[in-house]
């Protein structure tokens, strides 16, 4: 029983080992590399890209007002985090210019390549979701705007450079605002009101990823 049990852990041992190091014997008994393995192993990278927006659909508020958004912006964004396999996931900032304002989005970015093998990644599904963060000075409506969630999804290609990737990605976003303008009563008196803004862009973007 006893001498079962040592041959039972050192199989298992040996198996463990073998999956570990993820080499196999040809049948000239050298060793080579199990690549499949080698494609699910967990890599740092970095995705940095310039993207264009414009404003597509119309706009709404809590009061169903509604104008359409005829609005551009540019944006410079840099994601950090994960490749393991098909699948990357990480931390996205930058700059956004807008409306002659600055504003920086901060959101979790994904990605699934559709297409891998050991040369040709191709085609990628992509999505974000968090919050922009800072305040237009001036909106279409000419009031001041606070961005709030933010959401985009789409699908992009995969361009191989040597041992790095140039993409491009085409993206529809979501972004919600918070708006203050001034409502004109009777009288001279002002009286400041907030409404919500829930804008719809359409977003080309090129990029360049890194991977160690």
């Amino acid at each position: 029983m006893k001498s079962s049990i040592i041959a039972i852990a050192s199989f298992i041992s040996l198996s463990w080992n073998l999956n570990a190091y993820a080499q196999t014997n040809d049948s000239l008994g050298k060793s080579k590399i199990d690549f499949s393995v080698l494609e699910r192993r967990i890599q740092f990278s970095s995705k940095n890209e310039l993207g264009g927006l414009k404003g597509i659909g119309r706009l709404k508020d809590a009061s169903d007002y509604t104008a359409h958004n005829s609005e551009w912006a540019l944006e410079l964004t840099s994601t950090n985090g994960i490749q393991t396999g098909s699948f990357f996931a990480g931390i996205g900032t930058g700059v956004r210019y807008w409306g002659n304002s600055i504003v920086v989005p901060l959101f979790l970015h994904v990605s699934y390549d559709l297409l891998i093998n050991r040369k040709i990644r191709g085609f990628f599904l992509h999505g974000d979701i968090g919050n922009q963060f800072g305040t237009r000075k001036s909106n279409s409506q000419g009031d001041k705007e606070t961005g709030g969630f933010y959401a985009a999804y789409g699908l992009g290609y995969n361009i191989p450079v040597k041992k790095q990737t140039l993409y491009v990605k085409a993206s529809m976003c979501h972004q919600r605002a918070t708006a203050e303008g001034k409502f004109s009563g009777l009288g001279p008196s002002t009286v400041p009101e907030k409404y919500s803004l829930n804008y719809l862009f359409f977003r080309v973007s090129v990029g360049w990823r890194f991977t160690k």
